[in-house]
């Protein structure tokens, strides 16, 4: 995390609109929930959300959970692919 090259002063928030009460800006907020929904329909310049949420903090947790979300879909793979073959 390079929180040192992040741009605050080039911020653009570009929210989705929350058609539901549930809906949360920040995924970390209990009770958050997401809609898939098509990306050039929801992002007018080119993001999602609102950046001023943001945390080197949420940002370290997000990438741990996405590693190991990843990790386990090859274990979970490899596993599959070993037990056709033998």
């Amino acid at each position: 995390m390079r929180s040192d090259r992040v741009k605050t002063d080039r911020y653009v928030t570009n929210p989705r609109k929350a058609w539901l009460p549930h809906t949360k800006k920040d995924m970390f907020r209990e009770g958050s929930i997401s809609f898939p929904v098509r990306f050039k329909e929801a992002a007018e310049v080119g993001t999602l959300g609102d950046p001023t949420s943001a945390t080197a903090q949420k940002g370290e947790a997000f990438l741990k959970l996405a590693v190991a979300a990843f990790s386990d879909i090859l274990k979970r793979l490899l596993e599959r692919q070993t037990t056709k073959a033998g």
